[in-house]
């Protein structure tokens, strides 16, 4: 089981004008409006869950089937810069082999 944090900026640039709010009309812009071509920097963080099992092939050789969980912590406690379906991510299977040195 391996439990992972990732933290990094990310940069947006929207191809049309976009917003959070799907309602969102000829009302005032909201804070999360971004009009065609503007951009914004913001923090992105996953928080991930792998629990997976890993077998010596031979003394050198390994092979690793997992699967994972990844969700945005702030989601926990508060909305997120962006939407929500961003936030998560699953992978079914990932498989991976590994040589030791």
């Amino acid at each position: 089981m391996s439990l992972i944090y990732s933290l990094g900026a990310a940069r947006v640039t929207a191809r049309e004008d976009v917003s959070q709010y799907g309602w969102f009309d000829q009302q005032e812009r909201p804070d999360d409006f971004l009009a065609k071509g503007e951009s914004i920097w913001f923090m992105y963080q996953l928080l991930s869950f792998q629990p997976g099992l890993t077998v010596a092939l031979t003394d050198r050789w390994a092979l690793r089937a997992a699967t994972s969980f990844s969700f945005d912590p702030r989601a926990l406690g508060e909305t997120t810069p962006y939407n929500d379906a961003a936030g998560l991510a699953f992978r079914y299977l990932q498989i991976g082999l590994a040589r030791r040195f």
